[in-house]
């Protein structure tokens, strides 16, 4: 799962996913947005989309040390670019 499709699906389900859970702060709607990122995305990067996942799939060995980085990496910029795309203050 090291492959350039995985990162590019990692990082935009990433800003998908926070996105929602910035706009919406409601369980249903991030339970359905995670639940259909992992249906469409989840066979091309592992679905992981969260850096607690990601922990836990590179301590289970699932993938190794350079796709940990890059995943972790990616879903902070992509938690960053959702929180722009939100237009939310600080």
């Amino acid at each position: 799962m090291n492959t350039l499709a995985s990162y590019v699906v990692e990082f935009i389900g990433s800003v998908i996913f926070m996105y929602v859970i910035i706009t919406t702060g409601s369980a249903i709607p991030i339970g359905v947005t995670l639940a259909g990122l992992i249906y469409f995305a989840g066979g091309i990067s592992g679905g992981a989309f969260n850096p607690a996942v990601t922990l836990m799939l590179f301590l289970k060995k699932k993938i190794n040390a350079t796709s940990f980085v890059i995943y972790l990496i990616l879903q902070f910029l992509a938690a960053y670019l959702a929180y722009i795309f939100s237009g939310m203050k600080l």
